[in-house]
């Protein structure tokens, strides 16, 4: 039985997803595998964006836009009906496109278009579902934005997690049309990173979808820019050959990012953090050309700075450990144009030792602060400014993002292991046949230290608290190193 305004609007989103999914991968599908299309035509699944595009990030924008339109629309009394007149227009924007697909002598002929100027059953049908789409698509998008700015959104949970989706959604349909359009004469890389920013500069700069006074929505959008970004490269290219640890440990490490005061929100965020971060850092390191890793990892760099600046107010810095882990991957092809061997030995020991110290000083004092927001939040508590409950809550949060980080620090640290025991840029010991540098041994000390400053910053909070030390959150966050 549905008892709520929010569970009727999931319940028509649903539908409204299942419908488009039915008559648009669905039936294109069947028609695929039971006609008959000459040799050697584009079929129906050398396009991304008719697969995975038509069967889920089509179905899921419009589950996004349906849910919040038809919630919104209720809750506000806002009489979304009468935009009707843009998905009309809009629908007969999409038939004249098709129409002009129809009279170009020069179209790309497919499985629904296998001569110029003639459609075939499926093309026919293909072309009325396309209008229909746009127009549908378009009516959506209109009530999204008109709501956005005409009424007081509620922030939560799950307003959040429905313009992720329509954003990450509608981006990736967008990309996977312009991967199967450009890009065997784009690469696909700078494509999407041009697409990308181009998106952002539309939807936040032109505050499409962020109003001028309220900028919550900013840390959704970047991370859903993000997400698609990720998704399509790795549709199109298939990235083979990347370093998973570095990438899944700066993935921890970047949930420091966000500043979540509910359970709910921090699994959320976490999990979508985790996924976009690791697949970008993943494609960096699996590409092999310096402008392409640059350009990945400025907007994956550009986004952390945005997100980290939009959820606490002001910078706090904690996008300065993926800076750190961004600079380590670009380095081997820093390093590489330099032709004398022992000139590139001696830079690679320096600038090992360099990432080692910055590494230990910037992840302890991310693990201080996180220590410290666990002393403000038990002041709090002393002072009766939040319950036993909501001091749990904030405790496990911090707990919570603490182990993250420091199995993110392990994995970062256990790459570079491997690329320094694997790599004879410094003079070491040779066991089996492998050498093993110097700063395998450094790195070892830096992991040793580090556990320690940890256990130390913990005991002294403790002693801090018992003793009724006036030690203050200011203070806390000036300590670098223990």
């Amino acid at each position: 039985m549905i008892t709520s305004l929010k569970e009727k609007a999931l319940i028509i989103g649903m539908l409204n997803a299942v419908g488009v999914f039915l008559l648009g991968f669905f039936v294109l599908f069947i028609m695929w595998e039971t006609g008959e299309y000459p040799n050697g035509l584009r079929g129906f699944f050398y396009y991304k964006a008719a697969t995975v595009g038509d069967g889920i990030c089509l179905p899921g924008m419009i589950f996004s836009l349906a849910t919040f339109n038809y919630y919104y629309g209720n809750l506000k009394a806002v009489n979304v009906e009468r935009f009707g007149f843009v998905g009309v227009l809009a629908t007969i924007a999409g038939a004249l496109v098709q129409i002009s697909w129809l009279m170009n002598p020069h179209i790309i002929v497919n499985w629904t278009i296998p001569s110029a100027g003639h459609f075939n059953a499926a093309g026919w049908y293909h072309a009325i579902f396309f209008s229909g789409m746009v127009g549908l698509v378009a009516y959506h998008i209109w009530c999204f934005v008109y709501i956005v700015h005409s009424e007081e959104i509620d922030n939560n949970l799950f307003d959040n997690q429905l313009l992720l989706g329509f954003v990450t959604f509608g981006t990736t349909y967008v990309l996977l049309h312009f991967g199967d359009d450009y890009g065997k004469t784009i690469d696909y890389i700078p494509l999407f990173c041009i697409i990308i920013v181009l998106l952002f500069i539309v939807l936040v700069g032109g505050g499409i979808l962020v109003k001028k006074t309220e900028l919550s929505y900013i840390s959704m959008i970047m991370m859903g820019l993000l997400l698609a970004f990720g998704v399509a490269t790795w549709i199109f290219i298939k990235p083979q050959n990347g370093q998973f640890w570095i990438s899944f440990g700066g993935a921890l490490c970047a949930c420091l990012l966000w500043k979540e005061k509910k359970v709910e929100q921090l699994i959320s965020t976490t999990l979508e953090t985790i996924i976009a971060v690791f697949m970008c850092l993943y494609v960096a390191t699996a590409t092999d050309i310096f402008a392409y890793q640059l350009v990945i990892l400025l907007i994956l760099v550009v986004t952390t700075i945005i997100i980290d600046y939009v959820n606490y107010s002001e910078a706090q810095w904690h996008f300065l450990p993926l800076i750190v882990i961004a600079l380590y991957i670009l380095r081997s092809n820093i390093l590489n144009p330099i032709s004398t061997f022992v000139l590139e030995q001696l830079i690679g020991s320096v600038v090992d030792f360099l990432f080692y110290a910055a590494f230990y000083i910037l992840f302890q004092k991310e693990i201080s602060n996180r220590f410290a927001y666990v002393e403000l939040a038990e002041v709090k508590k002393d002072n009766g400014e939040i319950d036993e409950e909501e001091f749990c809550i904030q405790k496990g949060i911090s707990y919570t993002n603490i182990i993250l980080v420091v199995i993110g620090i392990f994995c970062v640290l256990l790459q570079w292991l491997m690329d320094i025991g694997t790599r004879s840029s410094t003079a070491g010991v040779t066991k089996g046949g492998v050498e093993i540098g110097v700063g395998v041994f450094v790195g070892i000390v830096v992991c040793l230290l580090f556990i320690i400053s940890v256990g130390i910053r913990k005991k002294r909070l403790e002693i801090d608290r018992l003793l009724g030390s006036s030690h203050s959150y200011n203070n806390l966050f000036s300590d670098f190193i223990f």
